[in-house]
């Protein structure tokens, strides 16, 4: 199972969630004129990092990118995702979607997007079996307690790096 650590949108945080045994970190990400920055809301005066700076210091396999407005790149190693399928639609790598609400995706449309993550919230957990059979890896996000009772995902989404490593991995 993956520990990612949610809106990790600054260096510091970055470094924070690896140094505390985050296998990923999840990012937002926005255009601000020609350059991708890291922010969950609209970028305003104050200076955000731009998604160059990170990858300057690591590997792009180790991040989770959420699209919050359609953006065209090709980072083949990290895995692209976002609450709406038309952003992944016509990217080349990696897709996840995240689930919200109960929604009725027909499951070989998500499939001819390319989409191999789904990122359910974590009051949608009942639907994890049904994409887990249909061939999709499976994740439950924002998870800050009650880290039992996931164990069956393949990834948790979470505010609280070391509780989710501690109460899940102790024992394995």
């Amino acid at each position: 199972m993956l520990i990612v650590a949610h809106r990790c949108n600054s260096i510091e945080k970055i470094e924070r969630a690896f140094e505390s045994g985050a296998d990923v970190c999840e990012l937002d990400l926005r255009m601000m004129e020609d350059d991708m920055v890291l922010s969950h809301d609209p970028p305003g005066a104050k200076p955000v990092p731009r998604l160059i700076e990170v990858w300057r210091r690591w590997s792009s396999n180790k991040f989770w990118l959420e699209l919050k407005e359609p953006i065209r790149f090709g980072l083949k190693k990290a895995l692209v995702i976002s609450f709406n399928p038309n952003y992944l639609r016509n990217l080349d790598q990696r897709k996840g979607l995240i689930l919200a609400r109960r929604t009725e995706f027909p499951i070989e449309e998500l499939k001819e997007i390319g989409i191999s993550w789904i990122l359910l919230r974590k009051d949608l957990i009942s639907q994890r079996a049904i994409f887990q059979e249909a061939g999709f890896r499976v994740g439950v996000w924002t998870v800050n307690k009650d880290f039992s009772r996931f164990k069956k995902f393949d990834a948790i989404c979470t505010d609280r790096v070391e509780e989710a490593i501690s109460a899940l991995r102790r024992n394995q």
